[in-house]
């Protein structure tokens, strides 16, 4: 499957630390850190299933707390929405027409199920929407918004093995905001050493062989670009491999 970096969802304003805390127990709890509510059941058979379905509790209950008080990457960029604008409906139309929606029989019943979606696919390009997504890949089920963390792996003459494996890493949009920064340097510096600054702030791939250091660089700087984009937004990175 591989990692496909996604936003994470930003706090309603007001709402920041309630959600910092939260997200850290959630995090917490998913790293064993903390534990679940103790429970009755007796023996070892049976206080390992318990805490197993107290921990899942538990993360179910977390989760629908941080979705109260917060918003998902897609509800901020002011993209079309389905049952709200002419615009959003027509790609829906079209996009029924194309064959997106298999089992269902018609372009009503498209709309009906899309109704409130948010179409980012009309909103012009920027670093948010980059181009190492696999949302491009048909069935991926993957957003615009998620950026292909595994192409970090092929960086190595760019970036240390820290920075690469911090992709796999939860945070919040302060920390998110710092390895953006720290990504996009790395990329700056070895642009400079290469003497090809040329790709840095650049969307389009280099006309370059494939995984060649400019490449890398190409990959590493819109990483970073991206990380800072969502930071910069209110929100953090939610890796999901």
């Amino acid at each position: 499957m591989g990692l496909d970096m996604m936003p994470l969802a930003r706090p309603h304003i007001g709402l920041e630390s309630e959600f910092e805390s939260l997200w850290l127990t959630y995090q917490n709890l998913v790293n064993g850190i903390t534990e679940p509510v103790s429970t009755t059941r007796q023996g070892f058979l049976g206080r390992l299933l318990g805490r197993s379905r107290s921990k899942k509790n538990e993360l179910e209950r977390l989760t629908k707390a941080i979705m109260s008080i917060s918003e998902g990457a897609d509800q901020n960029m002011g993209a079309p929405v389905v049952g709200v604008d002419a615009a959003a409906n027509l790609w829906i139309e079209q996009s029924f027409k194309n064959g997106a929606f298999l089992g269902l029989q018609s372009c009503e019943a498209a709309l009906e199920q899309m109704d409130g979606f948010h179409v980012l696919e009309l909103l012009p390009e920027c670093d948010g929407f980059p181009v190492y997504s696999n949302s491009f890949l048909h069935g991926s089920g993957v957003p615009r918004t998620s950026f292909r963390g595994d192409f970090l792996r092929d960086c190595v003459d760019v970036l240390t093995a820290a920075q690469i494996s911090d992709a796999w890493v939860p945070k919040l949009s302060r920390d998110l905001l710092a390895y953006g920064e720290s990504l996009c340097d790395s990329a700056r510096n070895a642009a400079v050493e290469e003497g090809a600054t040329d790709v840095i702030d650049r969307r389009a791939p280099p006309d370059v062989v494939a995984l060649s250091r400019v490449y890398q660089i190409h990959i590493a700087d819109s990483c970073g670009r991206w990380c800072k984009f969502w930071a910069k937004r209110g929100h953090g990175l939610e890796p999901d491999f």
